[in-house]
């Protein structure tokens, strides 16, 4: 199995890509190129060390950006959850992931007008908030709806099971429920390309991993991020369930997506704080409970 220092050093570089990659601008000249270096620093860290589908997917990857390819950032996105779980399965001397046929074979790109292209541009960022559109473009309207009743049974999940942590922060089960819930979020953003709902489920998981294996505790701060988290996991079905009903098609609403990465991020870099003993007051309310109609997973659950 490759060292841990070798892995902790590859998710941090891969942190720092998924950040650069959910707030990118493809329309705005330069907006990518934060991603060259760390993809290159990246490139350099699994050669010769990790295996071969590993290094040709990053290779790849770098190909993409150096190429000026039309569809980099949307090959990304669907790229990076894939190495994510890939890096996982190699540290852990399991099978790999098999590499997405999106990847092999690029999704089809539609032409759009000036004006839709500008349209489709995001809103100057906050450091505290992202403006995010939440219901997609030619997404059929059924599937987005089982998306959001998924959504919210998984919030329940997160919810209930967070009650439990509260006071019992090293309840594995309950742990791994919590960390399924948020993977589960992240592989079905994905599927509906939800590229800033399937980054903060992704760094949420992150730090539920890192109390699963013990590299941190979850304390009162990590909690406090997850509940966060779950929030605004929560104000987004909600906004996309009330647009897909009619009321304000196609408003932006504004999610401290930035500032949970951050913070998500410096709880990862700093030493944990002991294991609460007592639960803290405030948890963030979540949507009620749907109705037994929902969907099948759609994604797998984790290695």
């Amino acid at each position: 199995m490759p060292p841990e220092e070798l892995i902790d050093d590859i998710r941090n570089l891969l942190r720092r890509i998924g950040l650069e990659l959910a707030f990118v601008d493809p329309a705005k000249d330069g907006s990518m190129s934060p991603l060259e270096p760390m993809l290159q620093e990246l490139e350099a860290a699994v050669r010769g060390t990790a295996p071969d589908a590993i290094v040709s997917a990053v290779t790849l990857a770098t190909a993409w950006l150096s190429g000026a390819e039309t569809d980099s950032i949307e090959r990304l996105t669907i790229w990076h959850p894939w190495l994510d779980e890939a890096i996982t399965a190699w540290s852990r001397d399991t099978s790999l992931p098999p590499l997405p046929t999106a990847l092999i074979q690029p999704p089809a790109t539609t032409s759009a007008s000036p004006a839709q292209e500008a349209d489709r541009r995001p809103a100057p960022l906050t450091p505290d908030s992202v403006p995010v559109t939440v219901l997609p473009e030619g997404q059929d309207g059924e599937l987005i709806r089982l998306f959001c009743s998924e959504a919210l049974e998984l919030l329940q999940e997160i919810e209930q099971g967070v009650l439990v942590l509260e006071t019992t922060p090293t309840d594995a089960d309950m742990l791994a429920t919590v960390f399924r819930a948020f993977h589960t979020l992240k592989g079905n953003a994905a599927v509906m390309k939800l590229v800033v709902l399937q980054r903060l489920t992704h760094e949420l998981e992150s730090l539920l991993d890192a109390a699963r294996r013990g590299a941190r505790s979850l304390d009162h701060d990590a909690i406090e991020i997850v509940l966060a988290g779950a929030d605004a996991v929560a104000t987004y079905v909600a906004e996309m369930t009330r647009q897909l009903d009619g009321h304000e098609v196609g408003r932006k609403i504004s999610l401290p997506v930035q500032a949970i990465v951050d913070r998500v991020h410096a709880l990862l870099e700093q030493p944990a704080a002991s294991v609460p003993k007592a639960p803290h007051p405030g948890t963030v309310p979540l949507p009620a409970k749907p109705s037994p109609l929902v969907s099948p997973r759609a994604v797998d659950t984790p290695r």
